[in-house]
């Protein structure tokens, strides 16, 4: 019995939600390093981060399911401008496992703040 890595993560929390998605579907996981994370977060890049194993025949499945799961949340909108705010939160850690909806609030409340800061900074600073 081979335990494989799937997948690596920063955060143990990132890990944990996508092991719930595949214990879900029936697939055995394990996180490796997860405590050794959890303990000193430092060490984390050091040791490869959380490592999300599963075993070695349920390698492509378990890909499949992570892929299908990434799939979906950007495959339901149609607009080009919601894709787009879906892919940039995807990138975003504790974005990316929030559904759609409030993914897309999310960020773009994260623009609107981002721009209404620098509009504020540039009057601030050029109107003397």
């Amino acid at each position: 019995m081979n335990w494989v890595t799937i997948q690596s993560y920063t955060y143990a929390h990132e890990a944990h939600l996508d092991q719930i998605l595949l214990q879900n579907e029936g697939v055995e996981t394990f996180l490796k390093d997860e405590f050794t994370n959890q303990i000193d977060n430092f060490m984390s890049n050091a040791i490869g981060g959380v490592k999300l194993q599963v075993q070695e025949k349920d390698v492509v499945r378990a890909q499949q399911i992570l892929s299908i799961q990434a799939f979906d949340s950007t495959e339901r909108h149609n607009s080009s401008f919601v894709s787009s705010v879906i892919t940039l939160a995807n990138k975003i850690p504790y974005v990316r496992h929030l559904k759609p909806e409030p993914k897309i609030g999310l960020v773009l409340g994260i623009i609107v703040t981002l721009t209404t800061v620098c509009v504020s900074l540039m009057y601030y600073l050029f109107s003397k």
